[in-house]
């Protein structure tokens, strides 16, 4: 207070501010305009600011007025307390779902639940689908890692080096967002990280918006934190410790060139967001900030190993923490532990519910299906197994809470409400399968205008999209759109897939040009004839082969769920809105045929695993059925196994609770292809022998 006292100048014009905003009284004002020296009249406006309200306006303006003076202590002490309270109120609810359903929001500390964060994972990088990291960690659940506390992960041992950098990966709706928001939420309530006086939250699919615009360090961090627009940020990074918190890399559109972009040490310099956010990671601009970024498996590369000190991994629900979600989530605690014994008897589902959010897309359809039998007593309604189902029954009960919230006095059938929004749903199924042949995940408004698509139009229409959608506005009014969860948006393309199967109409370029793919000529020809004179489980083999030939794998859960809707029981639950005219059972076979004898060529083993669950999704036990024995440990086949039952037999090892003492390679009867894709299951086991050096198998001894 003294120092404030000494370097202020200007105090009338402050007064006059604070009277227009009624602060002080006239009386007041006038008894500080009589002091004769101008530090009385700074000592008396200041004893007359009895509210945390009024000193916080006083701040202000004396940050507009005379912004050197914003580097004394009572004023740097204020600005913390801005920044904390501006992050605080970002981060203190958390919502499952949509930010449009009330019903779901949440204080985040009442909710929640530890996740499993382990140092390490610098090595892989697993660059096939997302859901090949889940099945990783259902089945090495025992080597969990070192345990570590969002809260710690800047902390390092006393010999080691201090930690700059922090890259936390994990897969979509894991709960890297939730991670930050936590430890934001700490410091700002005194909890964790005394030691750091400001945070700076960017995510990078808000940069996206600014990328092609001139900033300096301290005109970004402005336009994302607008509590400081009239502080000296500048000050702030030279003489405090900050840290920078880049959420979402994977949906980073800055080039972030670590070798070609130019240096840049002056934070007051404009540049674009890409060379401030490159060279702030390189340590060019502000050595001393720390930083902490967060991505998907598949981005973490983008960031080169020697400008990354510490590399976390988060890991979502372990087996516990899945069971005590459902109990917490659910009130009916009788419905709750329906719910956990559903769970827990469907391989698939169950490894699903690694993700929160799945459990709680899960959540909401059991509790819903559950409540229906009890409390109409019906016995029929089938409870989903698959993926599928549990997707489509998710799919279906929310159009059906849509049409019931926007039409209350009609009651419609299921079969209704799909007619009248047939258009608009396929309208959605078009974008998901066009965005996500590119690897989109991320929509802005403009994007939802060319697919004719209007989230604030009354009706259903609306209702949907506040179920799957999420909607984020962030600065200057801009949104951001994306769908509640990546698999919610392969569903929906898979369906709009389908559709256009079934229906023989190929009117998608993007289809077209998928179709496409390693085709010969002809195919071209006859795709752009409608109707397109080709069976439907010929077009499925063509989208088989297409979607597994991905190299990174990205199509493989859009695979699985565009063969499960072959099935009649799924085309039933969706009411007509897939009109097949060909025979249901003749189309399954075909498919299941492909599946069973496609070349998968140069796939790696765990690519193949895919097909064996895709089979699953058909209900189809039969290829599992057909070498399950040979899980026994003295019993091999006589007869070859084919490729795919090779796939099988080690999608089932994988999953044994008890680890395969000795896997020997040379029993199992099988040509060079089918040993190829049993090599997965030396994953669960003791010891496993070499037998071809190109198995390259020496690191599975456990």
């Amino acid at each position: 207070m003294p120092e404030l006292i000494q370097s202020v100048v200007p105090v009338m014009p402050i007064a006059d501010q604070i009277l227009k905003l009624k602060i002080i009284h006239k009386e007041t004002y006038d008894q500080i305009e009589a002091s004769p020296v101008n530090q009385d009249r700074m000592r008396k406006l200041f004893r007359a600011l009895n509210s945390p309200k009024a000193k916080a306006a006083f701040y202000d303006i004396l940050g507009k007025i005379q912004p050197q003076t914003c580097g004394t202590e009572d004023i740097i002490k204020n600005v913390i307390k801005n920044n904390k309270e501006y992050l605080r109120k970002k981060c203190a609810w958390e919502l499952e779902g949509t930010e449009k359903d009330h019903k779901e929001i949440k204080l985040l500390d009442q909710i929640y639940t530890e996740l499993h964060i382990v140092q390490g994972e610098n090595e892989h990088v697993n660059k096939q689908h997302e859901i090949w990291e889940i099945e990783d960690k259902f089945r090495n659940q025992a080597t969990e890692g070192i345990k570590i506390n969002c809260n710690n992960i800047f902390q390092s041992a006393p010999e080691m080096r201090a930690i700059r950098t922090v890259m936390t990966k994990g897969i979509a709706g894991i709960g890297k967002t939730v991670s930050v928001k936590k430890l934001i939420l700490d410091w700002a309530d005194g909890k964790a990280n005394p030691d750091l006086d400001f945070i700076f939250m960017i995510p990078f699919r808000e940069l996206n918006l600014v990328k092609d615009d001139e900033f300096s360090l301290e005109t970004l961090v402005k336009e994302f934190h607008p509590e400081l627009k009239n502080t000296a940020v500048n000050k702030i990074f030279a003489d405090n410790k900050v840290l920078f918190i880049f959420d979402g890399l994977d949906e980073s559109q800055l080039k972030l060139n670590f070798l070609k972009t130019k240096r840049l040490t002056d934070p007051t310099k404009e540049s674009s967001a890409d060379i401030l956010v490159t060279n702030l990671i390189r340590e060019h601009l502000l050595p001393s900030a720390l930083i902490w970024i967060t991505s998907r498996p598949g981005a973490v590369q983008r960031i080169p190993k020697e400008y990354v000190h510490q590399w976390t991994e988060i890991k979502g629900f372990n087996d516990p923490q899945k069971i005590l979600y459902f109990r917490n989530r659910v009130q009916n605690k009788t419905v709750a532990e329906q719910i956990i014994d559903h769970i827990t008897t469907s391989r698939s589902l169950f490894i699903m519910c690694h993700i929160p959010i799945f459990c709680w897309i899960a959540s909401k359809v059991l509790e819903y299906l559950l409540l229906k039998m009890e409390n109409s007593r019906e016995k029929t309604t089938k409870i989903p197994t698959t993926l599928i189902e549990m997707y489509t029954h998710f799919f279906c009960i929310q159009i059906k809470i849509a049409a019931e919230k926007y039409d209350k006095e009609n009651e419609l059938d299921i079969t209704e409400i799909f007619r009248l929004n047939e258009d608009f749903i396929f309208k959605l199924g078009r974008m998901a399968f066009e965005k996500l042949n590119k690897g989109e995940i991320i929509f802005s408004s403009d994007d939802l205008k060319s697919y004719d698509i209007d989230t604030k139009k009354a009706g259903v229409d609306c209702g949907l999209c506040t179920t799957i959608f999420k909607e984020e506005s962030i600065f200057h009014s801009k949104k951001l759109y994306c769908f509640v969860h990546l698999t919610i948006q392969e569903y929906f393309a898979a369906l709009f897939v389908y559709r256009s199967f079934a229906s023989k109409t190929i009117d998608s370029q993007s289809l077209k040009d998928f179709l496409l793919i390693g085709s010969e000529e002809e195919l071209k020809e006859t795709l752009d004839v409608h109707p397109v004179d080709l069976p439907l489980d010929e077009l499925m083999e063509i989208a088989i082969a297409n979607s597994t030939l991905r190299k990174t794998g990205e199509l493989d859960m859009f695979l699985r769920f565009l063969i499960g809707m072959s099935l009649e029981s799924t085309q039933n639950q969706l009411q007509g809105l897939i009109q097949q005219t060909e025979k249901h059972p003749e189309v399954v076979e075909e498919i299941r045929t492909s599946i069973t004898e496609i070349d998968l060529l140069d796939c790696s083993p765990d690519r193949c695993l895919n097909l064996v669950h895709c089979l699953a999704e058909l209900k189809d036990d039969s290829l599992y059925d057909s070498v399950r024995k040979f899980l026994n440990p003295n019993q091999y086949p006589e007869t070859e196994l084919t490729p795919v039952q090779c796939s099988a037999l080690a999608d089932l090892m994988l999953m044994s609770t008890t680890p395969i003492e000795e896997f020997d390679l040379t029993k199992y009867t099988t040509k060079e292809k089918g040993s190829f894709r049993i090599i997965p299951a030396v994953r669960n086991c003791r010891k496993a022998r070499q037998v071809f050096f190109w198995f390259l198998v020496s690191d599975a001894i456990i």
